[in-house]
């Protein structure tokens, strides 16, 4: 039923109808980075055709109730298969000025690439409703919209690079962006970090009341098993309101998982078809921001007794 849900129209009756796709997509909208907005945001472009694009003269349009067009791309060669960061901040690979992307708080916002000619290559529009009229791809008032971008957060294609005009069904809210990365790519770790117990499945909200009822599955990449006495796993409702339990003295299993929740800590069932799993939109939504994303449980500071 999730998946029918993304894939209907908000318009009663109407259904999203796929189309042909285009070589050159949006893949992924960074639109509401933390902090100032402004030098901050970026679109990242993928090259899902076969054949090498030269994007020289291209631009990109957004605007949050008309189009604006940012300045014209630079002579640059997309390869089959790769991805281009457009716009500004430390993670773009060309700079492009005036951009300025919206956050679709109240109502749809776009973005728009364009060939040199000015006919649009790939629209995508996001937001709760869209009142402008803003038009898809197909020339017709877009209905079937992307999400709203999360605060600090991105769209992001999913799979990657996946086109079928329809955003309800390309488009998913992401915590964590990955500029110049595959969407389904897991960020990469910064310089020093290990490949520490992984945040793997969270349900925060059960159905009925969540007291006891609520649980964290860890993932355990390495070949060996990790001890996870003394660490602490963290939960936080506001900045300076957090919850920190102590794990007990339990082994996440070599390239395993381990359920942790109010009745104690077990291995996790093996990822057979029975086993509940969060929609492609909960999934990447869940877990909260963090500028360290690989590090997802905190070691213990002092040798457990």
């Amino acid at each position: 039923m999730i998946g029918m849900l993304w894939a209907l129209s908000a318009h009663a009756g109407e259904v999203c109808a796929p189309g042909p796709g285009a070589a050159v997509v949006i893949n992924e909208i960074f639109a509401d980075p933390d902090g100032a907005d402004a030098g901050a945001e970026w679109v990242e472009l993928a090259n899902r055709g076969p054949d090498p694009v030269d994007l020289g003269g291209w631009r990109l349009a957004a605007g949050t109730s008309a189009y604006a067009e940012a300045a014209p791309l630079p002579a640059t060669v997309l390869a089959p298969g790769a991805h281009l960061v457009v716009g500004q901040g430390p993670d773009v690979d060309v700079v492009v000025d005036g951009l300025s992307l919206g956050n679709a708080s109240s109502s749809a916002d776009a973005v728009q690439l364009r060939d040199p000619s000015g006919a649009a290559v790939d629209t995508v529009v996001y937001g709760p409703a869209n009142p402008d009229g803003w038009l898809d791809d197909a020339g017709r008032v877009a209905s079937c919209l992307a999400p709203p971008p999360p605060p600090g957060g991105a769209l992001a294609r999913q799979p990657d690079a996946a086109d079928t005009d329809r955003g309800a069904v390309d488009f998913a809210a992401v915590a964590l962006p990955t500029p110049g990365q595959a969407n389904d790519a897991l960020p990469a770790c910064a310089a020093g970090e290990g490949p520490a117990p992984r945040l793997n499945e969270i349900l925060p909200d059960p159905d009925g009341t969540d007291e006891g009822a609520e649980w964290v599955e860890l993932f355990n990449p390495t070949d060996g098993p990790v001890a996870l006495g003394g660490w602490r796993l963290v939960a936080a409702s506001a900045a300076d309101h957090e919850a920190v339990a102590v794990l007990p003295d339990v082994d996440v299993p070599a390239r395993g998982w381990l359920l942790l929740g109010a009745g104690g800590a077990r291995p996790s069932r093996s990822r057979s078809a029975t086993a509940p799993t969060p929609t492609r939109s909960g999934s990447r939504t869940a877990a909260a921001r963090s500028s360290t994303p690989c590090s997802t449980a905190r070691p213990p500071t002092t040798t457990p007794s």
